[in-house]
């Protein structure tokens, strides 16, 4: 089989892996979505139960991204699921980007589209008269909130070269921070998420305590775009670096 990606095989990976693993994804999308609805409904008359609702589905809009991306090698646990994963007709690469994909951006994206249904579904809830109470409270809010003064912020701030520079350095972080779950869901067969965060702790202890490394992860304050597409740069150098890693272990799963 030729080494070449082929758009082709790409399909058909991620057919196949959607369409064998698609519960989770499901179960994310409710997960977000459900909770969120029925604390709007229950929010009149039962507080405490709205409340912990609206905590499970920011929760698992925050937490399940890593959980899933750190199963990245997941259909490889045992040595038959690994055997029949290295026997479908693909390249390695194509089955890596795949996975990538499928568990470490698309949450991601559903987490998004979870959050984009809850505000059209409620805002049309309330057209039809319903919540008026809780978004009469929000619309209270805002109009208290001095809207021109936002909007010349925006329009002084939004559009500007040091605004694309903090921006392309929280993608960068979360690259960074994506390879780091990945990599450790390619390395533990079991609660990969939770033993990487501890390593994670551990070395930011520790090289904290000898001041080993500087600290790039923090969001830059300097008001100079060049520093920030430094750290940008330090940080996308250091994710492809552990993103190639991950790669080589993942290789590796299938004849495990």
């Amino acid at each position: 089989m030729g080494k070449k990606i082929s758009a082709y095989r790409l399909k058909m990976l991620f057919h196949h892996d959607l369409t064998t693993y698609a519960k989770e994804k499901i179960y994310l999308a409710a997960l977000v979505f459900v909770p969120t609805i029925l604390a709007y409904f229950i929010g009149e008359y039962l507080e405490n139960l709205s409340f912990m609702l609206l905590l499970i589905s920011l929760f698992t809009a925050i937490f399940a991204p890593y959980y899933l991306a750190s199963h990245i090698c997941a259909n490889m646990r045992t040595k038959q699921d690994a055997i029949q994963f290295a026997m479908l007709p693909a390249t390695n690469i194509e089955k890596f980007i795949v996975r990538f994909v499928d568990y470490a951006i698309l949450p991601g994206i559903i987490v998004l589209c979870a959050t984009i249904a809850i505000c059209l579904v409620v805002g049309g809830l309330y057209a039809m008269g319903h919540f008026s109470e809780i978004m009469d409270s929000i619309t209270i809010m805002i109009c208290n909130i001095e809207l021109q003064e936002v909007v010349d912020a925006l329009k002084e701030n939004l559009f500007t070269f040091k605004t694309f520079s903090l921006f392309m350095w929280l993608v960068f972080t979360w690259l960074f921070d994506m390879s780091l779950i990945v990599l450790g869901g390619c390395y533990f067969k079991r609660f990969a998420l939770v033993k990487t965060w501890l390593i994670i702790l551990l070395l930011s202890v520790t090289f904290g305590s000898f001041n080993i490394l500087p600290d790039i992860h923090i969001l830059p304050l300097s008001d100079n775009p060049s520093e920030i597409w430094m750290h940008s740069g330090i940080l996308l150098a250091l994710a492809l670096s552990i993103y190639c890693v991950a790669y080589q272990l993942f290789k590796r799963k299938q004849i495990l």
